[in-house]
């Protein structure tokens, strides 16, 4: 189980290589800024997916998944600051 855990963490990672590199290229790749976005989620790289998701919102005020979750990401950042 722990090597299945492993491998997939390595998929995400380089995943997340490639929507920097793509993002590199052309910084208003929405595509690219909300995968990465979910691909720091599922790393438990919070900080980084809120950034990510804060910075689509600026492009496109009208993003709804965005939106929702710039709320619950600040609300879980909050929460895990609080001792």
């Amino acid at each position: 189980m722990l090597l299945i855990m492993l491998v997939y963490q390595e998929k995400h990672e380089a995943a997340i290589e490639d929507c920097s590199k793509a993002l590199e290229l052309n910084p208003m790749y929405m595509k690219a800024l909300l995968r990465r976005a979910e691909l720091y989620e599922k790393t438990e790289k919070l900080y980084e997916a809120l950034t990510d998701y804060q910075k689509a919102l600026e492009l496109d005020p009208s993003l709804h998944i965005a939106r929702e979750a710039c709320m619950v990401g600040v609300n879980t950042l909050q929460q895990s600051h609080t001792f």
